[in-house]
């Protein structure tokens, strides 16, 4: 894979781009940085995996702040306890379904981490915690799968997986939004077009890559026995 760097992708959007005006050569890295962004809000690349590790406070329903990089929750949030074993916990839409099983009773409603509910600023947590798990301070440690949003190019020779796999959706996208902001319609339609095929294109390809890492079936044994459940 070849390292396209912020720089070449400038220079590849420029040539582009005829009667270029002042606004056009001021914008060019915020218009490379846009389609940078659209790629990503249209598809959940795998180097956009993250997580991060909460740790609960007593009667604090607050559990953290959403990072700086959220997208959005990737998967099921779990427990981890001091030898590691792990025990998955739910995400719930709204406060009002969280509170039909426990609300701010802080007497009454607490214990094991049951719930994580996505706020504005905060993911909180349903019920308190009851300060009861088996970590040394006795609080429970709760970690959080999410996708990110990958760090804006800002130095010349900023890249990363989307640049270096995927330019020319990137250039062709960028090219269109420059001709927007030139008030061409005819070519910016023409470049968006263009822009949109390579996407497609692009995104196929990246779920026939998921497929590939997740399309089989684990073998399993005694399959008529009775049901266990277990943690991952």
């Amino acid at each position: 894979m070849a390292t396209v760097t912020f720089s070449t992708l400038k220079d590849r959007l420029g040539r582009r781009i005829i009667d270029e005006n002042t606004s056009f050569t001021t914008e060019q890295g915020d218009l490379i940085n846009f389609a940078h962004r659209e790629l990503q809000d249209r598809y959940n690349f795998k180097v956009m995996e993250a997580k991060t590790t909460a740790v609960t406070s007593a009667l604090t329903r607050a559990l953290v702040s959403i990072p700086s990089d959220w997208k959005e929750a990737r998967a099921e949030p779990w427990l981890v306890d001091v030898s590691g074993n792990t025990d998955h916990i739910v995400w719930i839409p709204t406060e009002h379904e969280a509170q039909k099983s426990y609300d701010d009773n802080t007497t009454v409603d607490t214990g094991e981490p049951q719930f994580l509910l996505e706020n504005a600023t905060t993911i909180d947590v349903y019920p308190y915690s009851d300060s009861n798990s088996d970590h040394a301070d006795s609080e429970y440690r709760i970690v959080i799968p999410y996708w990110k949003y990958l760090t804006e190019l800002s130095a010349d020779g900023d890249n990363d997986y989307l640049t270096n796999t995927y330019p020319w959706a990137i250039v062709y996208f960028a090219t269109a939004q420059g001709f927007w902001l030139n008030q061409d319609e005819q070519r910016a339609t023409f470049w968006e077009q263009k822009a949109e095929a390579q996407i497609r294109n692009k995104i196929r390809t990246e779920k026939k890559k998921k497929f590939r890492r997740t399309g089989f079936l684990r073998p399993r044994i005694n399959v008529y026995g009775p049901f266990h459940k277990r943690s991952f």
